[in-house]
């Protein structure tokens, strides 16, 4: 199993206990390591048998712009089973 790390992820989204705090998107710095067998890749040197780490960012802004969250806790395991998910990381 290898490991790529995507660090400094910017992202907005609501987050805060207090309703007040979701009342307006914040930004949000996420440091994700992802668990993946990468051998296919390094042998065939194709996109199609790695991950695309511009589109796992890219569909965790997504997703986050469109969720609103009250623990830190609930966003992270969001973040987890959407790579999980549509990554099969």
């Amino acid at each position: 199993m290898d490991i790529i790390f995507l660090e400094q992820v910017k992202v907005q989204t609501k987050l805060g206990v207090p309703e007040w705090e979701r009342a307006v998107a914040q930004t949000v710095i996420l440091d994700i390591e992802i668990g993946y067998d990468f051998s296919k890749a390094c042998q065939t040197d194709a996109i199609e048998d790695t991950i695309d780490y511009g589109q796992v960012a890219a569909r965790i802004r997504e997703t986050l712009a469109e969720h609103s969250f009250k623990l830190v806790e609930a966003l992270g395991e969001h973040v987890c089973q959407l790579i999980l998910q549509e990554f099969k990381a």
